[in-house]
């Protein structure tokens, strides 16, 4: 198990700088991509995408006006992401795949239990807010899968 994408794992964060082409765009990180899709503004995209740091475009991405299905796409959207960072960086690609068959976490400390796992000493102590989905986790061992299968199964 791969419980945090800090360290080793850091490649597997979507704040990672490791810049591909989505949608007609060059992105810095999948932070600043995902955080540019909830809208559908051109002038929001382009200050996110411009944004100095993943967490200037996290901020950014925060205050703008959600695209009227935002909720419905959003899963579509980060699954999108993910695999263009990894199919346009080779290097982070195999070592996506050396992770072989390991259950990937994506921990946190700030009660994202939609696209991670909390783990804060809170929840741990209360359980009251917490209810862990890690779709990040989930999709990033879909994307393994699927280049695993592109490398004959390996």
């Amino acid at each position: 198990m791969i419980n945090g994408f800090t360290n080793q794992y850091r490649y597997l964060d979507n704040s990672f700088h490791s810049p591909f082409r989505y949608r007609g765009q060059w992105w810095d990180t999948v932070t600043h991509a995902y955080q540019a899709m909830k809208t559908d503004d051109k002038d929001e995209q382009r200050k996110i995408m411009l944004a100095p740091n993943p967490s200037a475009a996290y901020l950014l991405g925060k205050r703008v006006r959600l695209r009227e299905n935002w909720d419905r796409i959003r899963d579509f959207v980060m699954m999108e992401c993910i695999i263009k960072k990894f199919e346009q960086n080779e290097q982070i690609r195999k070592k996506l795949i050396e992770t072989k068959d390991e259950v990937l976490i994506a921990k946190n400390y700030w009660h994202d239990n939609y696209w991670g796992v909390c783990n804060c000493k809170d929840c741990k102590v209360y359980n009251e807010v917490c209810k862990d989905n890690n779709k990040l986790g989930i999709i990033l061992m879909e994307v393994r899968e699927s280049f695993k299968m592109q490398n004959g199964g390996s």
